[in-house]
C-alpha cells in the first residue's frame, strides 16, 4: 500500500506542523509526580494516596487524579486546583505554585493517563490503544499499532471521530495525500475514534460472487440440457 503520495514525483515537500497543545478537560486523569530535596518538607508527600505494587501504565492510571465536573482536581492538603482549560505545561506551573506553599525545592511533573484511541473498520487488529508514551501520536502511529489497513481498507476515506465535551465531530482524511501531515487532524487527541471504511469492492464483493455463481450454474444447466438433446 502507498501512503502520503506526492503528485510531483520529482519534487519534495515541507509542511508546517500544526500540533496543538492539548487542553485538559473534565473527566481527564492526571498523574502528578513531585520530588523535593527538602527532607523537612511534609504534608503533600506524606498524604499522597499511592496504590502500592502497581507498575506501568496501569499503575499511573490508578494513581491519577480525576478532573471533576468543576474542572478541578482535589489534592490532599492542597485542596481543589482548577486545571481544566489549561495545557499540561500550564497546569504544571499552577501546581508548582500551589505545592510551593507547603514544600520547598519541589519539582512537579504531570502526565495525562487517559490518552487512548480506538481503531475500527478495515484494519488487521482493531481495538483500543494506549498512547500514554506518545503525546504527539499521529494517525499513522495509530494505524501502525492496529497492524495497518487490510487490502480492503479505503485509504482515501478514513474517518476520525473527535469528542469535545458533549459534542462530537466527524472528519475525513485521505492518507494517500502527503499534505495531511500539515493538518491538525493528523495528530491525535485523547479518545479519538478512527474508522477505516471498506472499499466498494468488498462491500459488493459477496453479492457479486453470488450473482456470478448463479450465472455459472445456469450456464452449466443449459449446457447439460443441450448435450442431452
Amino acid at each position: 500500500m502507498v501512503y502520503l503520495q506526492n503528485k510531483d514525483a520529482n519534487s519534495s515537500n515541507s509542511f508546517s506542523l500544526k500540533v496543538e497543545d492539548y487542553k485538559i478537560r473534565k473527566g481527564d486523569m492526571l498523574f502528578i509526580n513531585s520530588n523535593t530535596l527538602d527532607k523537612y518538607s511534609s504534608g503533600f508527600e506524606n498524604n499522597r494516596n499511592i496504590i502500592p505494587n502497581v507498575v506501568g501504565d496501569i499503575g499511573l492510571f490508578l494513581n491519577s487524579y480525576e478532573v471533576n465536573d468543576s474542572g478541578c482536581i482535589n489534592i490532599p492538603v492542597i485542596g481543589k486546583v482548577l486545571v481544566a482549560g489549561s495545557t499540561l505545561e500550564e497546569a504544571k506551573y499552577i501546581l508548582q505554585e500551589k505545592i510551593n506553599e507547603y514544600m520547598n525545592y519541589v519539582v512537579v511533573d504531570i502526565k495525562l493517563t487517559n490518552f487512548k484511541t480506538t481503531v475500527l473498520g478495515e484494519v488487521k487488529n482493531p481495538g483500543t490503544y494506549n498512547l500514554l508514551k506518545n503525546r504527539k501520536a499521529n494517525l499513522l502511529d495509530a494505524l501502525g499499532m492496529a497492524g495497518d489497513l487490510t487490502e480492503y481498507g479505503n485509504r482515501k476515506n478514513i474517518k476520525i471521530i473527535r469528542f469535545d465535551g458533549n459534542n462530537s465531530n466527524i472528519y475525513k482524511l485521505d492518507i494517500t495525500d502527503n499534505s495531511i501531515i500539515g493538518s491538525p487532524l493528523f495528530y491525535l487527541q485523547p479518545n479519538d475514534v478512527i474508522y477505516v471504511e471498506p472499499l466498494k469492492t468488498k462491500t459488493y464483493g459477496f453479492r457479486n460472487a453470488v450473482v456470478t455463481s448463479s450465472a455459472l450454474l445456469s450456464l452449466i444447466s443449459t449446457l447439460i440440457l443441450i448435450i442431452k438433446l
